[in-house]
């Protein structure tokens, strides 16, 4: 399958997202499988030409298809797939490519697994079930990695370009990961950039000036103006888009000396050392709401899962960490890697949920020789997504220790994401003061305990930004001068790729690409 993508996408990808569901268009809930698509496909760098919410209706569903299929390279449908009379999406799709709708036995055993049947024979007794296996001709099935390690309850299912989800979000957001192992390696160098800027003016003010920038860059960089009535405090907010910094860089050069004077009132993205200045809205307050919400779900008593425990244990430990300390005897080790991007989410949902974020959270970045560019560009967006005052400090870990106790006096205790797979951590506890003849600090390792599919199940169920470097083999961030791609996630067709990080199976060979 993933030639298949790949044959598809190159040089770039885009993509058509359908909606198939008469509650969406009749106002009885929300569709939230729009949203989590976009976001999750403009992190891979592919961009959505449409998205259209359908009725449950054959000829719609079909000509919708059939048009999509034909316009972009990547299609995405959501819903009418269950057992139902309204459940029309895949007789759409059939219609869509000229097909007959067959029985597909290795849905038939799925189903039969998925719902603990007690044999075969008793989805073929319950129209229900056959509904549910009755499928395109062409339909094409794939098991892919599912980086939470827990039972998808359906595969990926494709017709075509054509990749068909259920409309439940729970499932949606499981088995997309699916497709997104896929698409990673397909589309591993595309991303995007984007920089937010908030002015004062009132948008017919630079009406002219943005058409002049439009103008000058609209082959390489996307100009969007975006009006706030209800802010008090900006009335317009600009969005530059780009594949490439630089040519943000250009177009933000070209267009803020065209600006009226002190209009600026905050600027924000990608890549970017950008200070904050408080009151103003912040880049990801959607991201925010939306995925701190997802660590919340985790905390579910309900939820017996692995990786609800994992949060759960992780949660305790920063809730006790917070009651010994307040926010300014606080600090985090950050340095780009996945263990500390994951407990810094945490922690900031943690203070979130508490309404502790009164200040900034201190965040101790001890800087490489040699650091890799994508790192250090993902540390700057880490420290404005998450609003860190962020103190950067080079030399070995002792050294920086010692200057940190004389810059920051007040801080007492840092949070690490060590866990006892590092070196020299088997004996480490949750909470362990440093060794002799180092300066005096309370360690505290919320994630001791979590494995390598831990942190990697986590970080895909809460939709958790993490540094580009993972998608490209590495399992294990150090300088750039001793740190390589995973062997072990060498792709095996001959070409120079690699896996991404969460496709690796075996969590004891992590440090492979380490020297």
């Amino acid at each position: 399958m993933a030639d298949e993508i790949t044959s598809k996408q190159a040089p770039s990808c885009s993509a058509g997202i359908i909606i198939v569901g008469d509650e969406i268009l009749k106002g009885h809930t929300k569709d939230t499988n729009s949203y989590f698509l976009l976001r999750k496909l403009w992190s891979l760098g592919i961009k959505v030409g449409k998205v259209s919410v359908l009725a449950d209706d054959v000829d719609e569903i079909a000509h919708e298809v059939k048009a999509f299929s034909s316009r972009f390279s990547l299609v995405i449908t959501t819903g009418g797939i269950g057992p139902t009379h309204d459940d029309l999406t895949m007789a759409g799709i059939a219609k869509a490519f000229d097909e007959d709708l067959v029985l597909n036995e290795e849905l038939i055993n799925l189903l039969s697994s998925s719902f603990d049947l007690d044999a075969k024979s008793k989805v073929y007794a319950n129209s229900s079930y056959l509904k549910m296996a009755r499928v395109p001709r062409s339909l094409k099935i794939s098991h892919g990695n599912d980086p939470s390690g827990e039972h998808c309850n359906f595969p990926l299912i494709s017709v075509h370009n054509v990749y068909i989800f259920p409309g439940i979000p729970q499932y949606l957001e499981r088995e997309f990961s699916l497709l997104e192992s896929e698409l990673l390696l397909s589309n591993s160098k595309k991303r995007f950039f984007l920089r937010n800027v908030y002015l004062s003016a009132e948008e017919t003010e630079i009406a002219s000036i943005l058409q002049e920038v439009h103008e000058k860059f609209k082959s390489i960089v996307h100009l969007g103006s975006y009006p706030d009535i209800s802010s008090q405090k900006f009335k317009v907010k600009l969005t530059l888009e780009s594949d490439h910094v630089k040519y943000i860089e250009e177009a933000w050069e070209f267009l803020q000396h065209r600006l009226p004077k002190d209009t600026i009132m905050k600027i924000n993205g990608d890549g970017l050392d950008l200070s904050d200045q408080s009151g103003l809205p912040c880049v990801d307050d959607e991201f925010k709401a939306q995925n701190m919400e997802k660590v919340y779900q985790l905390l579910d008593p309900a939820d017996e899962s692995t990786t609800s425990a994992c949060v759960k244990g992780a949660w305790g430990v920063i809730q006790q960490t917070l009651q010994l300390y307040s926010l300014d005897e606080l600090c985090i080790s950050f340095n780009g890697g996945k263990d500390c991007t994951v407990l810094l989410h945490l922690l900031h949902a943690a203070l979130c949920k508490q309404s502790q974020l009164t200040q900034q959270l201190n965040a101790l970045y001890i800087r490489y020789d040699s650091p890799f560019p994508q790192a250090e560009e993902f540390i700057s967006q880490t420290r404005e997504r998450y609003n860190l005052n962020l103190i950067t400090m080079t030399g070995n870990m002792k050294e920086a220790l010692k200057t940190l106790k004389k810059t920051h006096p007040s801080i007492k205790a840092t949070l690490l994401g060590t866990r006892r797979h590092d070196p020299f951590s088997d004996a480490l506890h949750t909470f362990s003061s440093t060794d002799p003849g180092w300066p005096h600090y309370m360690r505290v390792n919320p994630i001791l305990d979590w494995h390598h599919s831990d942190v990697w199940s986590v970080i895909k169920k809460c939709n958790i930004p993490y540094c580009s470097l993972y998608d490209q083999g590495y399992t294990s961030l150090g300088s750039a001068h001793n740190t390589a791609p995973n062997p072990s996630l060498k792709c095996e067709d001959g070409s120079d790729r690699y896996k991404p990080a969460f496709m690796l199976e075996d969590g004891n060979l992590e440090r492979a690409g380490r020297n």
